[in-house]
């Protein structure tokens, strides 16, 4: 009901006669005036009568407004107070019916006006007649209102309702019993569950049972008894058609006593259960993989993530039978050594991706020994890795594999990573590693054994290399590729020598097409020949530099940028720590390239200001932009850039600007899709 309408009259609430007789009371005991203190107490208690009348105005207000916010259940909470505390005040009825009308409940409304009528006391005339009134309007407002569960078909009612939310969804569920059985009988809203420690969460307990059938995705983010009771859910069997289970984070604290009953939930639906995510990363395990692997004998994606060493949680995998689904693992733990995983890929030898994160060298010797199937390997990679494709590549071996120290940034020794890379050269199109010799190593002795390694598939090459003759080795290997879209260099001591390699001898038909460089050494003109390399590609008709990202590279200088802005082909860059570019020299840059930009990262410039903020606004082309870092821009730079008519915006990330304000951020969202604000 609108508040303009709204039949409860609430008078003002005025306290201060109350204290002003209090403090004229106290006066007259003090003075020992004997006939004003009965006089001022006889007003302080009439005063202090008219308490009821000021609480019950309170709660009201208070509940009214807790309504408007979303908060049904609490301010429903307030009104039951009102009601117990002054059964015979119309007041506690009359909101009680004006919430539940306002979130549908059309039925419920009126039972509370028809209660209130009962209790009401028969002298508050006015009130019997607010209840009357409210109820005369809920039922016309009934006679306007069209039911569309009931009239609408099914299919349409149901699609309808999948797209609320799930604070909406427990609203429908108490709006009238039609109301509940088509809410409960959708089965595409129930297809992903997520339960938290949230109310919502609480109140879908009482309706698993019944919709239980129809959640195929389940994610438990809950640690209080409300994941326990989901647990009891399932492993009485309401999860029957259950495909992916998913504790994540802190859910899996404090479950150690609770082991069997995962244990139970996760064999219930083996028939079902192909995904199963279980995150111990802030608790001891309670369960082991090998425990894991047992039950869900038909899961082909396993995520199990522990704060343990691997030797601690792997379990007993030699009692477990040959698996034949599981096709992509990811592992995490505190080490993961070859002994802990050689009789794992021994008994899962279908595994297709596998991601570890923790790992030792020694890991990866076993998995050239034991994995055979592997299309995509990740070794200590701190980002996201690709997931596999529906179908199975029609050549065996490895496409995708990112090789890294992990936290602790040491290379992979050459002898242990490349018998991998050379086993798969003729699949490899995607490549991270980060690679270093055996310590007193000879190039010709390294070489020997792979003197035919090349890489004729590489799409995306990612190096990280301090030692040139490796480099110029796998540089060779890429010569012929003529699918390779993206060449990174980085951590390298002979860039110069390897930046004009690149310019001379990489054939034009293989299209580069995303070029980065970090800390480098390398001179100036070498950089310029190697652009004005890329210049000539874009005129041509084999394409040029899509991608460039520069960091921490003291030969990038604003003429170095000059260059970049002939490359017609550029859409995206990447500037971070560049100590000899100016902001001239940057706001140039944009004025002169800015139209066919879509993408621009910044980190960690100290040079850029709102100039250059606004000048991005300009970029008609923009999509994506984020900054990162920045010191010295303002809310003033965002505002104007957000404001441009020409900037189409579809994603912004603003991290770590000190000087740019949450209330700045508000705007944005008003325009741009996606909004990333981190102070």
């Amino acid at each position: 009901m609108n508040d303009s309408v709204d039949i409860l009259k609430r008078k003002h609430i005025n306290l201060k006669p109350l204290y002003r007789f209090i403090a004229k009371l106290k006066h007259a005991i003090c003075s020992g005036d004997y006939q004003n203190t009965v006089h001022y107490s006889d007003n302080t208690i009439n005063q202090a009568l008219d308490q009821d009348l000021i609480i019950i105005n309170l709660l009201d207000m208070r509940a009214h407004y807790k309504a408007k916010k979303g908060h049904r259940d609490s301010a429903l909470l307030d009104v039951q107070q009102m009601i117990e505390k002054y059964p015979h005040n119309a007041a506690g009825y009359l909101r009680k019916g004006i919430i539940l009308s306002m979130y549908g409940q059309q039925d419920q409304a009126k039972e509370a006006y028809d209660e209130g009528l009962q209790n009401v006391a028969a002298s508050d005339l006015s009130g019997i007649q607010n209840l009357e009134t409210a109820k005369l309007a809920i039922a016309a407002q009934d006679e306007r209102r069209v039911n569309f569960i009931d009239r609408l078909p099914m299919e349409i009612a149901n699609e309808i309702i999948a797209r609320l939310p799930l604070s909406a969804v427990v609203v429908c569920l108490t709006v009238s019993r039609l109301w509940r059985e088509r809410t409960m009988g959708c089965a595409p809203l129930w297809t992903n569950i997520s339960i938290g420690d949230d109310v919502t969460s609480a109140q879908l307990l009482s309706v698993m049972p019944s919709i239980g059938q129809y959640v195929h995705h389940l994610t438990i983010r809950s640690r209080s008894s409300i994941r326990d009771a989901c647990l009891s859910q399932i492993s009485c069997g309401h999860f029957s058609s259950l495909q992916s289970f998913k504790m994540k984070g802190r859910s899996t604290k404090g479950l150690l006593t609770h082991a069997p009953k995962i244990l139970i939930s996760l064999l219930v639906p083996w028939c079902t259960l192909t995904k199963v995510k279980l995150d111990f990363s802030f608790t001891y395990n309670p369960i082991k993989l090998a425990d894991i692997l047992h039950v869900c004998f038909f899961v082909v994606d396993l995520t199990y993530k522990s704060s343990c060493s691997m030797s601690d949680v792997v379990g007993d995998v030699s009692k477990l039978k040959e698996h034949g689904t599981l096709a992509s693992l990811r592992l995490k733990a505190r080490s993961i050594t070859g002994t802990d995983i050689e009789t794992l890929l021994q008994r899962c030898h279908q595994i297709r991706r596998l991601v570890m994160n923790g790992c030792e060298p020694s890991a990866l010797v076993q998995v050239y020994n034991h994995a055979p199937n592997l299309e995509i390997l990740a070794y200590n990679h701190p980002y996201p890795i690709p997931q596999l494709g529906e179908k199975v590549a029609d050549v065996q071996g490895l496409r995708i594999t990112a090789i890294d120290g992990g936290d602790s940034n040491d290379h992979i020794l050459a002898s242990i990573i490349f018998p991998l890379l050379y086993r798969n050269m003729m699949t490899l199109e995607h490549i991270f590693i980060a690679i270093s010799p055996e310590p007193g190593y000879q190039l010709e002795q390294f070489q020997a054994p792979y003197i035919d390694f090349k890489l004729p598939k590489v799409i995306c090459l990612i190096l990280f290399c301090p030692f040139d003759g490796i480099l110029k080795f796998m540089l060779q290997a890429t010569k012929e590729a003529k699918t390779l879209l993206c060449l990174h260099l980085g951590s390298i001591h002979d860039q110069q020598g390897e930046v004009t390699h690149m310019a001379r001898e990489f054939p034009p038909e293989t299209t580069s097409q995303h070029l980065s460089s970090r800390n480098a050494s390398s001179g100036s003109r070498d950089l310029v020949r190697l652009f004005n390399r890329y210049i000539t590609l874009s005129e041509s008709l084999h394409g040029g530099l899509k991608v460039i990202g520069l960091q921490s590279h003291p030969e990038i200088t604003d003429n170095v940028l000059e260059t970049l802005t002939d490359i017609k082909t550029l859409h995206q860059i990447v500037l971070c720590r560049l100590p000899n570019v100016t902001a001239k020299g940057i706001e140039h840059f944009f004025n002169k390239i800015g139209q066919q930009l879509q993408r621009v990262t910044m980190f960690d410039l100290s040079v850029i200001t709102d100039n250059h903020i606004a000048a991005l606004g300009k970029c008609e082309h923009l999509l994506w932009l984020n900054l990162l870092f920045l010191p010295n821009i303002t809310d003033r730079g965002i505002h104007y850039m957000v404001s441009e008519n020409s900037c189409m915006l579809e994603m912004l990330n603003v991290t770590g600007c000190p000087r740019i304000t949450v209330e700045c951020m508000e705007y944005p969202k008003e325009k741009v899709k996606s909004v990333i604000f981190n102070h």
